[in-house]
């Protein structure tokens, strides 16, 4: 393995998205995707050879395939979406009331599964 520097081709390419439950008032399970797309950030990546040549020929990186930290990483856009639309009108209002991006509540918890992919090409220099 070897380690190198990932460099993005564009900026606000990086995106984290993390899955978070909640049961609503209704007793109903609620599943919400947190998507947080980084505009400046930094990616140590432990790569072997072969690797190398198949991450340096994608257009989109799912970089949980892979060794890395992610570093230094300033956000610049948040979206959420809800998982599943079986949802009554004051189940959905409940949730958007609720719901704000930089804090949720007590009520949600994270299922941990958190997902790095990187949305464009890349540069790899050696560490």
């Amino acid at each position: 393995m070897t380690k190198y520097s990932l460099i993005p081709h564009y900026n606000k390419s990086l995106m984290e998205t993390q899955t978070w439950n909640r049961t609503l008032k209704s007793g109903k399970q609620v599943i919400l995707k947190v998507s947080t797309t980084y505009r400046c950030f930094k990616i140590e990546i432990d790569l072997t050879d072969a690797e190398k040549a198949e991450i340096l020929k994608m257009d989109t990186i799912p970089l949980d395939k892979y060794s890395f930290i992610p570093d230094e990483m300033e956000g610049c856009d948040v979206d959420w979406e809800i998982v599943g639309d079986n949802l009554l009108e004051e189940e959905r209002e409940e949730i958007e009331e609720d719901l704000d991006i930089d804090f949720l509540d007590d009520e949600w918890s994270t299922t941990y599964d958190t997902s790095f992919e990187l949305l464009c090409g890349c540069d790899l220099t050696l560490q």
